[in-house]
C-alpha cells in the first residue's frame, strides 16, 4: 500500500493505514468537530495554538457501476504548534470536497487544507503547523 509521502511525516499514522487499504480520499467525510485551543504561551507557557479535527470518513465498497456505503470510521487528527490558521465561511454544511496535507521541504512545516466546496456557502480552512497526530482511527458504532 503507498500513501501520499506527507504521511510519512504524521505522527502515529500507521493506525489510519490499519484502517484502510489505502488512503482515504476524505472527499464526502463530515467535519464533526473543529477545536482551537489558544495555549498557555501568552502566560509563559510552552504549549502552542493546536486545533483538533474529527472527521466521520464513509466506507463504502463497490456494487457494479455504483458504490454501496457500509459504515463511517471516525478520525481524530491533532495539528500542534500552529503558526497561522484561516477559516473562511464556515456554515451548517460541513462535508468535505478535500483534505490536503502537504510538507514544505525548506522549513519542515506542514500545511492542512480543507475545503467543502459544494456549493455557494462552502468553507475553507488552511492551517500551517510544526505537527499533525493522529489521535485516533476507529469504526463509529
Amino acid at each position: 500500500m503507498k500513501f501520499d509521502p506527507a504521511w510519512e511525516f504524521i505522527d502515529n499514522s500507521k493506525i489510519v493505514k490499519e484502517q484502510f487499504d489505502e488512503l482515504p480520499s476524505f472527499h464526502d467525510a463530515y467535519i464533526e468537530k473543529l477545536a482551537f485551543h489558544s495555549g498557555n504561551c501568552n502566560d509563559g507557557g510552552v504549549i502552542q495554538p493546536s486545533l483538533l479535527v474529527v472527521l466521520d470518513l464513509p466506507v463504502r465498497e463497490r456494487s457494479g457501476a455504483s458504490y454501496e456505503f457500509l459504515y463511517y470510521v471516525q478520525l481524530e487528527l491533532e495539528l500542534s504548534g500552529i503558526i497561522k490558521a484561516s477559516l473562511r465561511d464556515f456554515t451548517y454544511d460541513n462535508c468535505l470536497y478535500f483534505l490536503n496535507i502537504s510538507r514544505k521541504e525548506d522549513s519542515g512545516l506542514l500545511t492542512v487544507k480543507m475545503d467543502s466546496s459544494t456549493n455557494g456557502d462552502s468553507f475553507e480552512c488552511e492551517v500551517k503547523c510544526t505537527s499533525v497526530t493522529v489521535q485516533s482511527c476507529k469504526k463509529k458504532d
